[in-house]
Order: structure tokens, then sequence, then C-alpha cells
């Protein structure tokens, strides 16, 4: 799932879809993994000092299985330089090289893709 807009309502969004896939998968006694890849102003859904979503990520990360959350590692350094100091992200984020890369490798792999 591409997260890459920092518009209201966006990071709600993505956690809501994700956790009803999760859910109604695990109802079916099917496994299911959902990749949210934050890129851009996206990246923010993941950041320690800007997310607005921090208590439900805790929670959906301990709660709720099957949910991988990745940060583009471009935009953490872009992010870096224009700020003049190091990020942080939330604990059980994932760095990838490059969030759009990371999306295409999973649709190659035969992931299915959404953007919220």
């Amino acid at each position: 799932m591409q997260v890459s807009s920092r518009e209201g309502g966006v990071f709600d969004l993505a956690l809501n879809n994700a956790v009803n896939l999760a859910r109604e998968y695990s109802e079916q006694a099917e496994e299911l993994e959902v990749e949210i890849v934050a890129y851009g102003p996206g990246l923010h859904m993941l950041r320690a000092d800007t997310s607005p979503v921090t208590a439900r990520i805790h929670s959906i990360s301990e709660s709720v299985p099957g949910i991988v959350l990745s940060a583009c590692g471009n935009t953490i350094k872009a992010m870096e330089k224009a700020e003049g100091h190091s990020l942080e992200l939330l604990p059980h984020v994932d760095i990838v090289p490059a969030g759009a890369v990371r999306l295409v490798t999973l649709q190659e792999a035969g992931w299915s893709y959404l953007r919220v």
C-alpha cells in the first residue's frame, strides 16, 4: 500500500485498510501480509516527531499480525538534509532503499497494489 501524501485522513485510511484486510483474511483462516510503504510527504506517518497516528501504529503493530511498515530511505536522506538533523522513526518501521522501487518490486513478485 502506497502512502505518499500528508493530506488529512490519508494515514488513518491506510491503517484502516490494512487492519480491515488483515481481519478479513484472518477470519477466512488465510495468511496475508500488508506492507505500507511511505515516501515523500507520506513519510510523516512513520516519523516519531510528526506522526499524528503514533498511538494507532503502536497498537496495530502489537495486536494485528501481518502488517509491515516501510519507510523510504531516499526520503529520509532528503528530509534529514533539508531539516539539518537525523530523523527518528517509530518502532517497528523498516527502512527500504527507495519507496517507489519497493512498490514495483512487490508488484513484480505478484503482490496487489493499493494507493490511499
